[in-house]
């Protein structure tokens, strides 16, 4: 119920926050927070608001997404409630996500001046986009409640239980870069391109 840090130069280790033994769900700076079961992670480059960057955390059995202030160790609640699941899209504390696991940051841009997060949201087996500035939750692929390994656009597309998510910045050929989402029940590698919502079949065969 820790998050650790580890000085690669050094391989020392530290305890950045929450308490060894000890889930929660509440908010605080270093071991006065408090987690469930936290699964992903992501980092965000510092900028003028935060000197040593942030992290995301999905913090899966409080079914909410935490920030921390790495260089004042507070921790806060970005999207989601503690102890209320759901699927429902909304702002900050009014979203709602089911066991959210996988996690991914994409930098700042024209649209989103302090950057996205994509968030696997595992049992309800879709993708989650969150636009860090505002704190809306939207539903990026997916649909709530429906398994499956059919490919299509947005919410006609079906995931079993991802777990894992990778984001790419944009090219040529993807403006706004793509998710690579590792769809564990289904034994696939799926692709989404983030400006249409296109999600495809990048490797392996479902079943």
């Amino acid at each position: 119920q820790t998050i650790r840090q580890i000085n690669v130069a050094t391989q020392v280790v530290t305890t950045l926050a929450g308490t060894t033994g000890s889930s929660g769900s509440t908010d605080g700076t270093g071991n006065a927070a408090s987690f469930s079961s936290p699964w992903g992670i992501s980092y965000s480059a510092p900028d003028g608001r935060y000197a040593q960057g942030r992290l995301f955390v999905a913090d899966t059995f409080n079914n909410t997404i935490r920030q921390i202030d790495l260089a004042t160790q507070a921790v806060t609640t970005l999207a989601g409630t503690a102890g209320s699941m759901g699927s429902a899209d909304g702002t900050g504390i009014a979203a709602r996500f089911d066991a959210p696991r996988g996690i991914s940051y994409s930098a700042p841009d024209g649209s989103y001046p302090q950057g996205r997060l994509f968030v696997v949201d595992a049992n309800n087996r879709t993708i989650r986009q969150i636009d860090v500035a505002t704190k809306v939750v939207s539903t990026l692929a997916g649909t709530a409640g429906s398994s499956g390994s059919t490919n299509g656009t947005g919410s006609a597309a079906r995931f079993s239980n991802p777990l894992g998510i990778g984001y790419s910045a944009p090219d040529a050929g993807h403006a706004q870069g793509r998710l690579f989402v590792a769809d564990s029940f289904n034994h696939t590698i799926r692709q989404i391109d983030v400006a249409t919502q296109v999600v495809s079949t990048l490797a392996g065969t479902p079943g």
